[in-house]
């Protein structure tokens, strides 16, 4: 007596046809993750180099302060210079924080785009878990 594996046949080729899409949904899945790793580490050197210049630039403008207040001070300029000075230190300063947060923002979406990120231990969900 003739068996009739037609039902059979076509569950496995439905099955094999699902193995294939979900090795190209994980395929897929992986060369997103990889794209995003190599996208955020490249913001990360950015912000590094970022971060380089911004304390130089707080560096000189402290620089341009002092030698503000020793020409206030000599009488060779007015207090004007003294807080021009002064406002470019705090923006120096400023852009510096700013650019120390967009820093750590960036280390954590690395680590969250790698799949380290554990929220509760980073943000204190537990206690002594830092």
């Amino acid at each position: 007596m003739p068996a009739d594996r037609t039902r059979a046949a076509i569950e496995h080729h439905n099955a094999l046809i699902e193995r294939d899409r979900r090795r190209r949904q994980i395929r897929t899945l992986r060369t997103r993750i990889a794209d995003e790793a190599r996208r955020v580490a490249r913001g990360l050197d950015r912000l590094s180099r970022s971060l380089r210049a911004a304390s130089i630039t707080l560096e000189f403008a402290g620089k341009e302060l002092e030698l503000a207040e020793l020409r206030f001070q000599r009488g060779l300029s007015n207090n004007l210079d003294v807080v021009n000075a002064e406002g470019n230190v705090l923006a120096a300063e400023s852009r510096r924080i700013a650019v120390l947060a967009e820093l750590a923002v960036a280390r954590l979406g690395l680590r969250a785009t790698l799949g380290v990120l554990d929220p509760r231990a980073e943000f204190g969900g537990e206690p002594g878990a830092r």
